[in-house]
């Protein structure tokens, strides 16, 4: 006698299948989470770069180096967006469209690693 294994059902959200598997643990780096403080920060106190954000859709983060994180974006114009950290604790913010705009902004003293950290 051959027997054969009913379909494969997989469990739907909010099926107690589901709610008991364990969960992984997900643990955002340190580097990522000022990114993303120091990135609603700026769009909160400086104009140009909440105008810049509103022209971006969907934001990508990615880990280029060792505790080095960016934020990217594609402009609603075909640009692009690019935002980082750099070592003397300036959000760093990119703007290429027709040409390249460059701006840098001191974090205030609560996203600031370096104490020296000038203007």
């Amino acid at each position: 006698m051959i027997t054969t294994k009913p379909p494969f059902d997989p469990p739907t959200a909010g099926s107690p299948a589901l709610r008991s598997l364990p969960r992984a643990p997900y643990v955002i780096p340190p580097e990522l989470r000022r990114l993303r403080a120091a990135w609603a920060w700026a769009r909160r106190e400086n104009d140009a770069a909440a105008q810049w954000a509103q022209r971006c859709g969907q934001v990508i983060e990615s880990c280029p180096g060792p505790r080095t994180w960016v934020i990217s974006a594609t402009t609603n114009t075909g640009g692009g967006l690019c935002v980082t950290i750099n070592s003397d604790d300036h959000l760093v913010i990119l703007l290429v469209e027709d040409d390249p705009i460059r701006l840098a902004i001191l974090l205030p003293p609560h996203l600031r690693l370096t104490s020296e950290a000038i203007a």
